[in-house]
């Protein structure tokens, strides 16, 4: 087994020449796997880089595989690092995983995502490596304060100016009252491109909690138009949570949330 002082190490340098990847004016990678073999000494990594190849020539492209040795990297790391970068991923990847390629099977087996671009890759894709970018049962929107949530029962059609923007809050919901009118759940923020849970630490920093605070709470704008005030929050501690969401907290501490619906006249 890697040790984990090792792992660390190796973890932080692979990170550090992913950045440098994306910073560079080279094809930008869109996916990048880290696959962990058991041996110390022998390491793995996988980009995937958009290019401007035809598709017709894609497909007959092998992986390439470049061989750095650890003093080339300046690692001082007893290991050899085998770097396989693949082109076009929309094409080349999808067709080795529809083949069940055995070099796929391989990274996917035991491998850590350094870095994707979830607007670049297929389901197939995500699903092969187990990348996931949120999970079930999930609520995006926007946060509305307590003058904008005035602004929309006065204006409803306004509504419209938020559902044309990125939603910038996510709420895995935990529970729903039989008519609809109630929600509870755990409250999200999109992180490296993925919706990850926030603990109690973390939320004091944003609008929608501190509104909360000053007794002045707004209400949550979810895709589709539906409106939910701000009820409340409480911190709980959630073991079986782990399971649900993409990056448990620590001490698996999660924000509840308290809604209730708010109709709007139109």
């Amino acid at each position: 087994m890697i040790q984990e002082h090792v792992r660390e190490q190796i973890y932080n340098r692979l990170q550090s020449l992913i950045r440098a990847h994306l910073n560079s004016g080279d094809p930008k990678p869109v996916l990048a796997i880290w696959f962990k073999r058991q041996d110390s000494r022998e390491i793995h990594l996988m980009e995937a880089m958009e290019s401007q190849i035809h598709r017709a020539e894609v497909a007959q492209l092998p992986p390439q595989e470049l061989r750095h040795s650890a003093q080339d990297m300046g690692w001082r790391l007893s290991a050899q690092l085998h770097h396989v970068i693949v082109y076009s991923p929309r094409t080349t990847l999808e067709r080795m995983i529809a083949f069940n390629d055995q070099w796929i099977r391989e990274f996917s087996t035991d491998s850590e995502t350094l870095y994707f671009d979830p607007e670049a890759l297929c389901p197939a894709i995500l699903d092969a490596f187990r990348i996931r970018v949120e999970p079930n049962n999930f609520l995006k929107g926007w946060y509305l304060d307590a003058a904008q949530v005035k602004e929309l029962a006065e204006s409803p059609g306004k509504i419209q100016q938020w559902s044309s923007s990125r939603p910038t809050i996510g709420m895995m919901q935990t529970s729903e009252s039989s008519d609809f009118a109630r929600k509870v759940g755990i409250m999200h923020v999109e992180i490296e491109n993925q919706w990850i849970p926030m603990g109690p630490s973390a939320v004091t920093s944003y609008t929608w909690y501190g509104d909360w605070l000053q007794r002045k709470p707004g209400a949550l704008l979810f895709r589709g138009g539906t409106i939910f005030r701000i009820e409340g929050f409480e911190v709980k501690t959630l073991a079986n949570i782990s399971r649900d969401v993409v990056k448990p907290t620590p001490r698996n501490e999660y924000v509840e949330a308290h809604l209730s619906k708010m109709p709007l006249d139109r």
